[in-house]
């Protein structure tokens, strides 16, 4: 629709519960590397993302990326859910109900301009931002603005 044309969006809003990804022992924990295996805002939690991609040349690219999430989180001695490597056993009783917990408000934004310069080669300029409000311990967050070259490799066919 007229400048719309060649841009896509995507809203999307979750909602997950305390203790998901989470069993009682910590080493069967659906984690790897510290990062869970599903949504990224993790467990007891509520988030709302949104993602745009508009292209308005052959070889341009426009990305944002930007969302607001809410979060329950543990604290030393109570487990509310928001921790998936933390084992079960010290859960606090039920009802569990989703953003129970100390209350963490999460703003993230990534916003891209890129360049195809061959085939599978862009080059571009990224800011990255982020501000967390922690109801006990307060405000923190960052901006990084970046330079980048990326560089993809098309995968081969399984006849190769």
């Amino acid at each position: 629709i007229g400048r719309l044309a060649n841009t896509d969006v995507r809203l999307e809003y979750a909602r997950i519960r305390p203790y998901v990804y989470s069993h009682r022992d910590s080493v069967t924990a659906a984690v790897h590397y510290g990062d869970v295996l599903g949504h990224p805002a993790g467990p007891n939690a509520s988030d709302l993302s949104l993602f745009v991609e508009h292209r308005p040349g052959r070889d341009w690219v426009v990305t944002a990326d930007l969302a607001y999430t809410v979060r329950g989180r543990n604290t030393e001695a109570l487990n509310y859910g928001s921790d998936p490597e933390r084992e079960t056993n010290d859960r606090v009783p039920e009802p569990n109900p989703t953003l129970q917990g100390v209350r963490q408000r999460l703003a993230f934004a990534d916003v891209q301009v890129g360049a195809r310069l061959l085939p599978d080669v862009t080059a571009g300029l990224r800011v990255q931002a982020r501000l967390v409000d922690d109801e006990e311990d307060g405000r923190s967050g960052y901006v990084a603005p970046q330079v980048f070259l990326r560089w993809a490799f098309v995968p081969l066919g399984p006849r190769f």
